[in-house]
């Protein structure tokens, strides 16, 4: 079951990616890799390809992780997956932010956004807001990059009261992972001098 086997050898790559044990996820990656392409499974390529581009950007090297997230781009438009486009080009665009190229990373970070909005990807969309609020901080003022992460943290929000049925544990895990934006808007909202609303969004991240 080459399928099979490929899918479980790119599943052990992304455990040992998950364990910053970076040498060992690349080889299981690069393994799955080529029984993809020798089966011809452009689904379980792409993801593959992501997951090696995801390791390059860990391991500080951009370059290289631009270039497989560029493979993987090609590979996933070629079977219409909007769902894993959208994800790729906000990874595209982070790699472009990286290394200091912004107007190349807003652009995808654009594309990123209408296809996350169009398919109802709320997570997805609320992590590219925030990676828009972010580079516009950068590029266009505290002013700008607010509207974009108060966008952001109403997504989260949403997703937090859908969320009411899991455990406090797992709703706490959720949080822990959003929690940056909600602490990066609060700090700017407070360079602005507008401190109410800065503790608003803190008085949120508590509750």
């Amino acid at each position: 079951d080459r399928t099979g086997e490929g899918i479980t050898l790119n599943n052990i790559g992304l455990i040992y990616n998950n364990l910053d044990e970076y040498s060992k996820s690349l080889d299981y990656y690069e393994r799955a890799l080529m029984i993809s392409r020798e089966i011809g499974s452009r689904a379980v390529e792409g993801s593959i390809l992501i997951g090696i581009g995801s390791t390059y950007e860990k391991l500080n090297q951009p370059l290289r992780a631009l270039d497989y997230y560029e493979q993987a781009l090609v590979t996933i438009r070629a079977i219409d997956d909007y769902a894993s486009e959208g994800v790729i080009l906000n990874n595209i665009g982070s790699t472009y932010d990286e290394l200091g190229q912004h107007s190349q990373a807003l652009d995808h970070y654009e594309q990123a956004l209408m296809i996350l909005r169009e398919i109802g990807n709320r997570a997805g969309e609320g992590a590219t807001l925030n990676n828009i609020g972010r580079l516009l901080e950068t590029t266009g003022g505290p002013e700008l990059a607010i509207v974009f992460l108060k966008q952001s943290v109403n997504l989260y929000e949403e997703i937090r009261k859908g969320n009411q049925s899991l455990t406090q544990e797992q709703q706490q895990s959720y949080t822990d992972t959003i929690a940056g934006t909600y602490r990066k808007l609060a700090d700017l909202l407070l360079q602005e001098n507008r401190v109410l609303e800065a503790q608003a969004v803190l008085d949120l991240l508590r509750t």
